[in-house]
């Protein structure tokens, strides 16, 4: 019987000790935030001047397929095509981690009832990915092939977290200078002529 006293005494004083030091360590991370923040990608789309998307191959004269480049950080990024391997392929995680892809072409979307819609024979450009959850100031210069064209363009995103709930970012976006206000920010070039020799 005395033994059946002591046993349960230690696991009755096993039991405290662990809810004890639960609730210090839950008091002592509850200012920790861990979440996903969307990163930050600059979108861009080449219309002609009447706005038409140039990245619809179904509309004649389009840029699809064309060699644009993106130079950051004295590097050169060649476009990444649709069916074109992924630069980099991020781990599974709970955390979602910003990934470097370089230029690349993208479905333009929207999200509709919690569903992401994908529009038909419409592209964008997608230069990225950079960290969202921290300021980033950022310049990069955009060639546009065939021509002797070149566009620097310049970001500044701010992000600032109240607390977990009350998270917010700002992004402004120069162009040669030239402050935009669009988003995805717009390059505007004549429809192509010809099929260029490569």
């Amino acid at each position: 019987m005395s033994i059946s006293r002591n046993w349960l005494k230690a696991v009755s004083i096993a039991m405290i000790c662990s809810i004890t030091y639960v609730s210090c360590d839950n008091n002592e991370n509850e200012d920790m935030v861990f979440g996903d923040f969307n990163p930050l990608n600059i979108d861009i789309m080449i219309v002609d001047e009447e706005g038409t998307n140039l990245l619809d191959p179904t509309v004649e004269g389009n840029w699809m397929d064309q060699p644009f480049q993106m130079t950051y950080l004295k590097d050169t990024y060649e476009t990444s095509w649709i069916g074109d391997p992924i630069l980099n392929i991020p781990p599974p995680s709970r955390l979602y981690v910003a990934y470097f892809h370089g230029l690349r072409c993208e479905q333009i979307s929207v999200f509709e009832n919690n569903n992401r819609v994908y529009y038909e024979n419409k592209y964008k450009l997608v230069f990225g990915e950079f960290q969202g959850d921290e300021h980033q100031d950022l310049s990069m210069t955009f060639h546009v092939p065939y021509i002797e064209t070149t566009y620097n363009i310049k970001v500044e995103y701010r992000f600032y977290l109240e607390n977990y709930y009350d998270a917010y970012h700002t992004t402004r976006i120069w162009i040669d200078g030239k402050e935009v206000d669009s988003r995805p920010i717009k390059i505007v070039l004549p429809r192509r002529q010809t099929q260029p020799t490569q």
